[in-house]
C-alpha cells in the first residue's frame, strides 16, 4: 500500500482496487534483482593461462589504428569515457592495436586470475546489460572480457590467436523468471532452457574453454568445426572445458540498461562510463597480412591464420534480439548432451 502523499495522483493510485494491475514501468533506477540472482558463474579451465582482465586496461596497452597506421588527433589519454570518438575516424575499420609485439606474449595479455571468492581485481572485467522491453520481457547480457584469445591448434599448428576477447551469456526472462540461456561460442553459440542447465543455487553455470574462452554448458571436449554444433568427438577445431578456477563476473562488473528504441546505454550507478559501449571498431589488432613473417597458416590455408583480427564489442552482439539466439532460426535445447 502506498503511503499517503499530497499528490492527488498518488492518492488516487493508492485507492485503486487491489485486483487492478499496476502499469508496467519500462526503466528502473537500479538493476533488477533477478538479473543478479540468476547471473552466471564461470568455470575457467584447469589449464587456463589467459585470464579475464579489466576492460579499461586494454586502452593502456593499445593505440588506435586504421590499416596499420596510427590515427592522428585522437583524444589522449584514450579512456572508456571517450572511446566512441574513434567512430568518426574510421568506424568499423578502427583497431585497438597493441603497443607491444603481441606475438611475444607480453605480460598484460595474461589478465588476472580471480581470487578465492571468484572476484577479479581492479576495474571491472565484465559488463551486465539489461534490455527491458517493458512488457515483462527482459534480456540480460553478461559480457566477459579477456585481454587475449589463444586459438585452437589445427593438426599441431596454432590458429586463431588474437588480442582482445569478448564472450557472453544471455538470459531471457519473462516476469523475472528465467526461460532460456545463450552460451556464446566464437561467432556462434548454443541456447538451452534454463531448467536444463547446470546451476549453483539459482545461478547459471558456464564453462569457459581453455584459451578461446568460448562458453559451454558442460565440461569436456567440444568440436566447433560446424558453428552451433557441439560434437563430443574432436574432429578439427576443438575446445576443452573443465572445473579449474571459478569466476564470478557479476562480483566486479559495470551494469547498464539499454533503451532499445534509441540504442542508448545508461549506467545504473549513474557514474560508470558508457561511451565505450558504442565504439564500432575492434578490441585488438588487425589480422596480420601474409607478407608479415610472424603470420603462419596450416598448409597455406588463409582460414587457419595463426594471428587473426580482434573482436567487436558488446554493441555488436545483437542486444535488441527477439529470441535468445539472436537469429532468425533458434533451436533451444532441452538437454545438455553434446550433439
Amino acid at each position: 500500500m502506498l503511503s499517503p502523499t499530497p499528490s492527488k495522483l498518488m492518492l488516487l493510485a493508492s485507492l485503486l482496487p487491489s485486483s487492478l494491475s499496476a502499469p508496467t514501468i519500462k526503466r528502473q533506477s537500479s538493476i533488477p534483482s533477478f538479473v543478479l540472482d540468476y547471473a552466471p558463474v564461470v568455470w575457467l579451465d584447469t589449464t587456463e593461462t589467459f585470464f579475464p582482465g579489466p576492460i579499461s586496461s586494454q586502452l593502456l596497452n593499445t593505440k588506435p589504428e586504421v590499416n596499420f597506421t596510427v590515427l592522428s588527433g585522437y583524444p589522449t589519454p584514450l579512456t572508456l569515457s571517450n572511446l566512441d570518438s574513434l567512430n568518426s575516424q574510421g568506424g568499423t575499420a578502427v583497431s585497438l592495436s597493441s603497443t607491444d609485439d603481441f606475438t611475444t606474449y607480453p605480460a598484460w595479455l595474461d589478465g588476472a586470475k580471480p581470487d578465492a571468492t571468484g572476484k577479479t581485481a581492479g576495474d571491472p572485467s565484465a559488463a551486465i546489460i539489461v534490455n527491458d522491453y517493458g512488457n515483462g520481457t527482459v534480456y540480460a547480457f553478461y559480457m566477459y572480457f579477456y585481454p587475449f584469445n589463444l586459438g585452437n591448434e589445427v593438426f599441431g599448428t596454432p590458429a586463431g590467436n588474437h588480442v582482445g576477447d569478448w564472450e557472453h551469456n544471455a538470459i531471457h526472462f519473462e516476469g523475472g523468471v528465467p526461460q532460456s540461456v545463450w552460451f556464446s561460442q566464437h561467432s556462434g553459440g548454443e541456447a538451452f532452457t534454463y531448467a536444463c542447465v547446470e546451476k549453483q543455487g539459482d545461478r547459471v553455470v558456464a564453462y569457459s574453454a581453455n584459451g578461446t574462452h568460448a562458453n559451454y554448458a558442460i565440461t569436456g571436449d567440444h568440436d566447433h568445426t560446424i558453428p552451433g554444433i557441439n560434437l563430443p568427438t574432436p574432429l578439427f577445431l576443438t575446445d576443452h572445458t573443465s572445473q579449474g578456477t571459478l569466476w564470478d563476473p557479476a562480483a566486479n562488473a559495470y551494469t547498464f540498461s539499454l533503451d532499445n528504441a534509441t540504442d542508448t546505454f545508461t549506467a545504473y550507478d549513474g557514474t560508470s562510463p558508457t561511451s565505450w559501449l558504442t565504439y564500432e571498431g575492434i578490441w585488438g589488432d588487425e589480422e596480420l597480412p601474409s607478407s608479415d613473417k610472424r603470420q603462419h597458416y596450416f598448409l597455406g590455408i588463409e582460414l587457419t591464420a595463426e594471428w587473426t583480427g580482434g573482436p567487436t564489442g558488446p554493441n555488436d552482439k545483437n542486444l535488441g534480439r527477439s529470441n535468445i539466439c539472436g537469429s532468425s532460426s533458434c533451436s533451444i535445447k532441452t538437454s545438455l548432451a553434446a550433439k
